[in-house]
């Protein structure tokens, strides 16, 4: 085998010139295959640390009441690795407060799902140790280790000790608190309501959990539907467990199918690029292993030194290219921290996260071996065709004509040089379709990145509608208590200022108004049907919004109204924001009438039809209709809106049945359209003169702006990155294919010189099958160039292949194929200038 070892390394000495241009593009296939699968790990392993972090690691939550043979069935299933018990002790108030504490039981389990809300502190691990919200123990200017007594139902004084607090938002307002507290498994497991599972196989969670409900006698599929089926879908999500009925689903349940198609791509694009490199080769090697098998070489030997001579080759590119890819993958994921960080800091400051940059040895392992097998399939020509090869028959690899292309083809004066042109790459066809191919799906993939940041950007200017557009800063308010008017006078300069102040709530427009006499005809006919397939509710949303005195006095003059018309709290203003096509950007929109503007009443209800807890409706009476969706200037949902003053509004809902409505989140929310020179900072100390901050939320639109911004800004650069890093490809490839090409012209130049063909003709010759190499790629670029508008509109429904295809930069396309002439040319002359009779008559 040494003088094999021998024959490569000569061989390799031989061939510097082009092992540079291949060895180059290697390390580049190992770069991309290296940013893909490393971006892509981070991606999930950081899914999945924030999701045990956030939700913890259980898998399901079944609510239900406990005894002995529920314990025992539940125990007893072998599917079942880990149960936690909780259950609710019963409320207890405060003594020496006049707070109000619902007291939960945990076992030692349970409390390990706690772990992801413990801001301070320990978990309790004995009785009467208990956590307790920050909020709370600040208002009661309790410290961990301290003491907190209450009073039971019962009238006994209960003591416990503080562990720890945890993250748990309570208002100023609430009286109502959870506190946990520890109580040992075998006492709690027989009075528990809950009872929370982890399995010993994750993926089995969708399966097995149903048949816990019905052995526990529940009706899974009405508990689904009702919401009453708890599963820890975050975490489940992220370690791709997805639900196979649909009613439970996420994102991640396409990951494999990314990883893997991402995967296949990348090879296949990079098998073109190489094994673009490796044709010419093939040419001279086949002869040169033809040879060794005439005298004596087996087959073996042959495949041993390919192979060899290829680790000589790639180890190298490889080894660096995975280096580089893990260095270009930290510092893409830096640029991609430092704008999500700071959009995270504009809205919310004090709970920011990073993504992590991971690395597995599994995933290095798995970066290896695909490389090694894009090499293997781009570079074994040789070796399959020598299988087929008969020993005998080895010399005819070693003859250096090739009696496939005997054919003749004409030779024309008038276009002499455009047939002999035409006669060189239909000679080497295979060789110019992998090589114009190679360069055409960089392209492709280039415009298709091209075309993503194309409908990011339509998507951002078109249907993402800025809700501060109008107004310049936005305060939310969560209480029941309605924002002071002195406060929104002072903001406002004693109501000088533009301003709206609003609460909405979901009702829904019942079908006992009989649907055919109330709705549009055009919107019965051609959208309702399609209503009820993608909500499912037979009534249609409505958002009841009452709207401060001042502001809605304005609203009602706009429409001819009067004040006095609103005497009580049924009358109101609809106003329709339903469009026509809700695939159509938002700034696009044409909206169809929902309610007949004839209709003067609407009969609705809290809830939807299918929730058994129902509720009184109530009518409504329309004073007035409008198809005008900037009528209060914000950007409230599409759909319809139902206003009325703010009193009428609150005294609706505090009418209805508080099980179902007024026990929801209240939250008032203020606009307002203030001078260029006034601060945030300015408007919060104003603010807290009157109301408690932790109920309110200030944003600008500087800092609604610098979010999206900065969000935006993040996928972009990810977008860049990658664009740049695959022209960078392209170019590389082109390079790649002008040397492969030009080895295989080398003698033919010559040969033309021998005949008397002057260097201003061989010149012209070679710029003309240059322009053909261009004429092929700039058609394939053109299909791939629609092919990624296209690929745009999946990602971006809304908008048609026409305009992406016009918001695309492709200028920046024609650039490309600028600078890979540019490549071409050059390449090409300058293989005329090294196949020079003075020079080079050796070739001969």
């Amino acid at each position: 085998m040494k003088l094999y070892d021998l024959y490569i390394q000569n061989s390799l000495d031989r061939e510097k010139k082009r092992l540079k241009a291949l060895k180059v593009t290697i390390f580049l296939a190992v770069i991309a295959l290296s940013l893909f699968i490393l971006m892509f790990g981070s991606f999930v392993r950081n899914s999945q640390e924030m999701a045990e972090k956030t939700m913890g690691d259980y898998h399901t939550v079944i609510p239900v009441d406990l005894d002995s043979e529920k314990v025992n069935t539940l125990e007893n299933n072998v599917n079942i690795k880990k149960l936690a018990y909780s259950g609710k002790k019963g409320m207890e108030k405060g003594l020496n407060n006049d707070f109000v504490f619902n007291v939960i039981l945990g076992d030692k389990h349970y409390f390990e799902t706690m772990n992801a809300a413990l801001l301070d502190g320990e978990l309790p691990n004995q009785e009467n140790e208990i956590l307790i919200p920050k909020w709370t123990a600040k208002d009661l200017n309790l410290k961990i280790g301290d003491s907190l007594d209450t009073v039971d139902e019962d009238n006994v004084k209960q003591h416990y000790k503080i562990t720890g607090f945890m993250r748990y938002n309570t208002r100023s307002w609430e009286k109502e608190i959870p506190i946990c507290t520890y109580m040992d498994s075998d006492t709690l497991k027989t009075n528990a309501d809950h009872v929370i599972i982890w399995y010993k196989n994750i993926r089995d969670t969708y399966k097995r959990t149903p048949k816990l409900y019905e052995s526990f006698g529940m009706d899974y599929e009405k508990a689904l539907y009702e919401g009453g089926v708890d599963y820890n879908i975050f975490y489940l999500s992220s370690h791709f467990v997805n639900s196979d009925d649909g009613m439970v689903n996420a994102s991640s349940e396409k990951y494999p199918q990314i990883f893997a198609t991402g995967s296949i791509l990348i090879g296949c694009f990079f098998i073109i690029v190489i094994k673009n490199i490796f044709m010419v080769w093939e040419k001279n090697h086949m002869r040169e292993y033809g040879l060794l098998l005439s005298v004596g070489a087996r087959k073996k030997d042959i495949v041993k030194l390919v192979i060899k001579r290829l680790m000589k080759i790639a180890i190298k590119p490889v080894f660096l290219g995975v280096i580089s890819g893990m260095v270009l993958n930290f510092l893409m994921i830096k640029v991609v921290n430092k704008y999500y960080t700071l959009s995270q800091m504009n809205l919310s400051p004090e709970n920011v996260n990073i993504f992590q940059f991971t690395i597995s040895p599994l995933l290095i392992l798995l970066i290896l071996i695909i490389s090694v097998l894009v090499i293997l399939l781009a570079s074994l020509g040789p070796v399959f065709k020598l299988s087929r090869v008969h020993p005998i028959d080895s010399m005819k690899l070693y003859r250096k004509d090739n009696t496939k292309y005997k054919k003749s083809y004409p030779l024309r004066g008038r276009n002499f040089i455009g047939d002999l042109s035409k006669i060189n790459m239909k000679k080497d066809k295979k060789m110019t379709v992998v090589s114009t191919l190679a360069i055409s799906l960089s392209l492709f993939i280039l415009s298709a990145l091209l075309a993503l940041a194309s409908g990011l950007d339509l998507d951002l200017t078109y249907n993402r509608p800025d809700e501060l557009s109008y107004y310049n800063y936005k305060i939310s308010y969560m209480s029941p208590k309605n924002m002071p008017e002195d406060l929104i006078s002072e903001l406002t300069n004693d109501f000088e200022e533009e301003y709206i102040s609003y609460r909405k709530h979901d009702f829904y427009v019942e079908k006992s108004n009989d649907y055919e006499n109330i709705l549009d005809q055009t919107y019965l006919r051609e959208m309702y049907p399609k209503y009820l397939e993608d909500s499912g509710y037979e009534e249609i949303g409505m958002d009841l919004v009452g709207i401060r005195s001042n502001r809605f006095e304005d609203i009602v003059e706009s429409l001819d109204l009067e004040v006095k018309d609103f005497s009580n709290g049924s009358e109101c203003i609809v106003v329709n924001t339903m469009p026509t096509d809700l695939t159509k950007p938002h700034s696009r929109l044409e909206y169809t009438n929902v309610i007949d503007e004839s209709v003067n009443r609407l009969r609705v209800n809290v809830n939807p039809s299918f929730i058994d807890e129902k509720t009184e409706g109530f009518d409504l009476e329309v004073l007035a209709y409008s198809r005008d969706p900037n009528i209060v200037k914000t950007s409230l949902s599409k759909g319809l809106m139902a206003l009325m003053p703010m009193e009428h509004f609150m005294s609706i809902l505090s009418e209805t049945d508080r099980n179902t409505a007024a026990d929801v989140f209240f939250e008032e929310t203020l606009y307002l359209k203030l001078p260029k020179d006034t601060s945030l900072e300015e408007i919060k100390s104003k603010t807290e003169e009157y109301l408690n901050m932790r109920d309110v939320e200030f944003f600008s639109r500087e800092n609604l702006h610098a979010f999206e911004s900065n969000s935006n800004r993040m996928l972009y650069s990810v977008i860049f990155m990658a664009a740049v890093f695959m022209a960078i490809v392209g170019l590389s490839s082109s390079y790649s294919a002008t040397n492969s090409m030009n080895e295989s012209r080398k003698q033919e130049l010559v040969l033309l010189q021998i005949i008397g063909m002057d260097k201003s003709t061989l010149k012209k010759l070679i710029i003309r099958e240059v322009h053909y190499n261009m004429i092929f790629i700039g058609i394939t670029s053109i299909a791939f160039l629609l092919i990624s508008a296209y690929i745009g509109t999946m990602a971006y429904k809304a908008f048609g292949v026409l305009e992406i295809l016009l918001n695309m930069k492709i200028y920046l396309c024609l650039l490309y194929l600028l600078l890979i002439y540019a490549i071409f040319r050059r390449n090409y002359l300058k293989t005329l200038k090294e196949a020079e009779l003075t020079t080079n008559s050796r070739i001969m």
